[in-house]
């Protein structure tokens, strides 16, 4: 390879290193550093990067703080939180005081009424299909209690068929052998 090669391909393991630091900062706000590998993977502490890296042909780990990308940190993301729900309730508390109170219920109403709307038309579609399911339900049932039979008598030869096994053998059979393996060499 030549130089220019591999400056070109250093560039853009860098540039997607960068992007790579750049999603993990926005998901991890509580990160203040992070190291990336040639494969992409981030690791907070150095010491496991390094590791990693020794498996791999590019042995770089890039390191990146969150400071170089202008994010805020954990603790400044919760003060402004914190400030501006202290501001959203002190701008609630100046409406209340205003007399404006009476909108607050009749909003309280509203989304009462929308709910009971919606409890309506469920109870609309509920009754409609309890009626289209209930001859469902009939086949449903006798499908069911033929297969309930089917495993009851497959779980009876089995357990017999277990049985056999071990005082034939003196040992179980293994718990997962096939009910086919078993009967042969229970009949051998």
């Amino acid at each position: 390879m030549s130089n220019l090669d591999i400056t070109t391909m250093s560039l853009s393991l860098l540039e997607l290193a960068t992007a790579e630091a750049k999603k993990i900062f926005e998901n991890y706000p509580e990160l203040e550093e992070v190291y990336i590998t040639s494969d992409m993977q981030g690791f907070k502490e150095l010491e496991k990067a390094e590791n990693q890296a020794a498996y791999l042909k590019n042995k770089k780990v890039h390191h990146f703080k969150r400071k170089d990308f202008g994010q805020p940190s954990a603790p400044v993301l919760e003060e402004t939180n914190k400030q501006n729900d202290a501001s959203a309730d002190d701008s609630q508390d100046a409406n209340l005081e205003e007399g404006d109170e009476g909108n607050s219920d009749d909003k309280a109403k509203q989304d009462t009424d929308l709910d009971n709307v919606e409890d309506q038309a469920d109870d609309n579609v509920s009754d409609a299909k309890s009626e289209n399911s209930d001859s469902d339900k009939v086949t449903q049932d006798n499908t069911e209690d033929q297969a309930d039979e089917e495993t009851k008598t497959e779980n009876d030869e089995r357990a017999e068929l277990m049985a056999k096994y071990e005082a034939k053998h003196g040992k179980k059979a293994p718990h997962n052998i096939g009910i086919k393996k078993l009967r042969a060499s229970v009949e051998d």
